[in-house]
């Protein structure tokens, strides 16, 4: 009936049921369409848009909608088509043809039903009517599981009209939905917030939005709006679930409420507190479903906007009642698993009950395990209330101190810790050993203090009669990410027990990487595989680390990847911290830039309310400034400067490598290189002191990469420099190659670099090379063949403004007949047949041809089409 597919311009995520009712409209066998789908969901917009562009396709459109107020009425929904006629009138039928037939004229007809589960039965009749007989092409809209009337099904039981399930947002559509609404882009936290809430249904997204904007929930930073807390329920969605709440009888209220304060329940546990044929009926009316989870049936509601409505719905009295009955009921499960034990310990502090200690001690230490560390702060807290001056007293504190720190709360921690109630002296010794190595650690890692830390570990081995591999792996991580390898890696010879400890495991990685000897740490933790994904995020991190420094990019791009998705389904915010700050060092190493900055700036907004909240927050700052240092405008990298200027300053050296360079490289963006190169050299200087081969190798490079080559080449060869695998060899080689002016060995260094995926500093070697073969008057056709490799890795890489790059661009120009000549002869066309079409002489096509070979750096005629490929417009 049409051959105009409609346009989805206007709406998001919604391409397949405009292709389908595109399809449908174009089927002579077919008279209608039904968009079915939950509430919200959006069939409404469909329908409209729908009927706007079928008008834009010459159809004459008319839209009715039931209603339940009308529903007995007959043809209700068609009365406004006949202005002064009540509804009802047994001549209705045959006028409301006669209008329509009228209004229609000679053009096709679209009739719109909107909610036509709502009908009157006469209404839905005159519909099945009109489609039958071609009168009109009719698209309606149902709500899942809603019957609608007899005649509206039969258009899809004959096979009228086709049926087209609508479908909620998935997350990628939700976020550019979001986005629309709200005028520009969204942080990945609310995206994700936004989904979770709503599970991609429009209605509840848009509402929530909206609300979560005028509340100043969502701000606006940099043109991107990010969350600050928990989006909340707007009070106009639930309106719409008190609605249908309030419909239910005492029975199923009871079941809902249950369901809303405890749930999601396994059906098992509901069906002891509520009459099952009340559950069956809440499923029917699609308010509560069951789904199958670890082989158990749980009873939770079809949206989580129905459960924050029927939550608020329940009195403070009740709940705490419903909460007290739902763990009685669980209590009395055998045998109970781990999240029965969180889930009872959880409901009777909530329910008001006194819980016993030893199942908040196992609930608080199930919650922390799952990462879930504002609940094991709250269970953990009621533990201790009630065995702080008892000989348990030090375990409870320091399992809630853990969840303090994991918060980034690192002041609530200590004061825990210091409660006057504990009384160390008559905790277990494995309990003392434990709380001193979290108040050194925190004392390191919270608050960038080194000395004080170690004093405090070498205090608690004195104290509990010597040194312990706990402690000594402790020390060994602190003195690694405080730039100290040498220090580190004598706590943790191999073999030892605190090197197979995580924290030494994590330590070794991190002290020979910076030392120079990535390789070498590979090798060690080949025998410890475990530990690289049960050591915890530094262990992680230093693991990501170790991959790129020893040449392995691509390994490490795909490690911390895999590490990444780990961490995020685990809710793992400290992981998801370390694995972002390895993505965007494996990104700005591969020459991605703005990917890079991407993976920094989310590894900062992460580090906030983690354990990483200082340390991890400045490590990635460093990262976003060196990315937006080696940028021709300096804004981007001085807006990360003043962010650095709110945090805390911390000694962990081995992670400000990448701040100490952005610094640098700022300063040279801002036109004062001299100076930026002292600065470089005297990091250079400090890590040579300390051992940290591998960030004097990086700082070296820097130096040549800012044109002054001599000068790195002296600090090289003024102490020896022993490194391993692929990388930091190469870049000595390039730092060689640079100061003495070697093309060929520069070309080498190129060619090495571009395989292992460094393709910014392969570039960038690649111009180099160029530029000194065209300096030193080399034979043209090598000028040009050095030419055409760097053209073809800069185009690989993100803009970046290093001295070497904004050199003159290297350019290879063909004149126009030149270009003319080389296309068709990469085409495959001899040289005859290129004379023949350009009307010269084949003597003329060969001279030119041989002018493009040196031109370009070519020798044959299959080596000509990649050239052009790189070449632009000619001249």
């Amino acid at each position: 009936m049409c051959d105009k597919l409609p346009s989805v311009d206007d709406l998001v995520g919604r391409q397949a049921e405009f292709a389908a009712i595109g399809a449908a409209l174009r089927r002579p066998d077919l008279a209608g369409a039904l968009f079915i789908g939950d509430a919200g969901v959006g069939k409404s917009h469909l329908l409209h848009a729908t009927l706007r562009h079928a008008e834009e396709a010459g159809f004459v459109t008319v839209s009715i909608t039931g209603t339940r107020a009308l529903g007995d009425i007959p043809l209700a929904a068609f009365a406004a088509l006949l202005p002064g006629r009540p509804a009802g009138d047994a001549g209705d039928l045959v006028q409301i043809r006669r209008a329509l037939q009228e209004r229609a004229g000679n053009r096709p007809l679209l009739l719109g039903l909107d909610d036509a589960h709502l009908l009157d039965e006469a209404s839905a009749a005159l519909a099945h009517q009109l489609a039958n007989d071609l009168t009109a092409f009719v698209v309606g809209t149902i709500r899942a599981g809603e019957a609608p009337p007899e005649a509206i099904s039969s258009l899809m039981k004959e096979g009228v009209a086709v049926r087209i399930p609508v479908e909620p947002l998935d997350a990628a559509d939700l976020s550019t939905f979001a986005e629309v609404i709200l005028g520009q882009p969204v942080s990945d936290d609310v995206a994700e917030q936004l989904f979770l809430r709503t599970l991609g249904n429009p209605l509840f997204a848009k509402e929530l939005l909206l609300e979560a904007r005028s509340s100043g929930v969502i701000v606006d930073r940099g043109g991107v709006f990010h969350v600050d807390g928990d989006l909340p329920a707007p009070s106009s969605l639930s309106q719409f679930v008190d609605a249908r709440l309030a419909a239910l009888g005492d029975v199923h209220q009871r079941a809902v409420s249950l369901v809303a304060i405890g749930g999601p329940l396994e059906i098992e546990l509901l069906e002891q507190l509520v009459d099952p044929d009340a559950l069956v009926e809440l499923e029917s009316a699609r308010l509560l479903t069951a789904d199958e989870h670890d082989d158990t049936l749980m009873v939770g509601f079809v949206h989580p906007v129905y459960a924050d409505a029927a939550r608020r719905a329940v009195g403070r009295l009740a709940a705490r009642q419903m909460l007290r009955e739902l763990a009685d009921a669980l209590d009395r499960r055998t045998p109970r698993r781990p999240q029965d034990v969180l889930r009872i310990a959880t409901w009777r502090l909530d329910g008001g009950s006194l819980a016993d200690p030893s199942l908040l001690a196992a609930a608080t230490r199930i919650a922390s395990s799952r990462n879930d560390f504002d609940l094991a702060e709250r269970l953990g807290r009621a533990w201790f209330d009630q065995v702080a001056d008892t000989p348990d007293g030090l375990r409870a504190a320091c399992r809630v101190a853990s969840a303090y720190i994991e918060q980034g709360e690192y002041g609530e921690a200590i004061s825990i810790l210091a409660d006057p109630r504990v009384r160390r002296e008559a905790a277990a010794p494995i309990d003392r050993l434990r709380g001193a190595v979290i108040e050194g650690g925190m004392t390191f890692w919270a608050f960038g203090k080194v000395a004080p830390a170690i004093e405090m570990l070498d205090a608690a081995a004195a104290e509990l009669g010597g040194a312990h591999p706990l402690i000594d792996a402790t020390k060994a991580a602190i003195w690694s990410a405080a730039g100290r390898p040498n220090e580190a890696l004598a706590l943790t010879p191999p073999g030892s027990p605190a090197a197979t400890m995580p924290a030494g495991v994590a330590s070794d990685l991190l002290a020979l990487t910076t030392a120079g000897t990535p390789a070498l740490a590979l090798q060690r933790v080949g025998d410890h595989p475990e530990f690289v994904h049960t050591g915890g995020a530094i262990a992680a991190a230093a693991h990501a680390f170790a991959l790129v420094e020893t040449g392995r990019l691509r390994d490490a791009t795909e490690f911390a990847l895999d590490g990444w998705e780990r961490a995020e389904r685990a809710h793992d915010r400290h992981g998801c911290v370390a694995w972002a700050i390895a993505l965007g060092w494996a990104d700005l190493n591969a020459g991605r830039r703005r990917a890079a900055e991407q993976w920094f700036d989310r590894a900062t907004t992460l580090a906030e309310r983690s354990a990483a909240a200082v340390h991890g927050t400045r490590w990635a700052l460093g990262g976003l400034l060196l990315s937006r240092a080696q940028d021709t405008d300096p804004s981007g990298a001085l807006l990360v400067l003043d962010r650095l200027s709110g945090v805390p300053p911390h000694e962990a050296r081995a992670h400000a490598d990448l701040e100490l360079r952005g610094r640098a490289w700022l300063r040279a963006v801002q036109g004062d290189v001299d100076g930026a190169v002292r600065e470089l050299l005297d990091h250079a200087d400090e890590a040579t002191d300390r051992g940290r081969h591998a960030s004097r190798v990086r700082y070296l490079i820097d130096v040549v990469r800012l044109n002054h080559p001599s000068e790195a080449l002296a600090h090289l060869d003024s102490v020896p420099c022993v490194v391993d695998g692929e990388l930091l060899p190469t870049l000595i080689d390039a730092i060689r190659a640079a100061a003495t002016a070697d093309a060929a060995g520069m070309a080498a260094v190129t060619d090495r670099l571009a395989e292992l995926g460094f393709l910014g500093y392969a570039a960038e070697a690649a111009t180099a090379a160029w530029t000194m073969v065209r300096d030193a008057n080399g034979e043209t056709r090598t000028v040009a063949q050095y030419a055409r490799r760097a053209q073809e890795l800069r185009e690989g890489i993100d803009v970046h403004v290093t001295p070497v790059l904004a050199q003159a661009r290297p350019e290879i120009s063909l004149s126009r007949r030149e270009r003319e000549i080389a296309e068709l002869v990469a085409e495959g066309r001899t040289s005859r047949e290129v004379a023949d079409e350009l009307i010269i002489g084949v003597r003329t096509v060969e001279s030119h041809l041989a002018r493009v070979y040196v031109k370009l750096g070519v020798r044959s005629r299959t080596e000509l089409a990649d050239a052009l490929g790189l070449l632009g417009a000619p001249t």
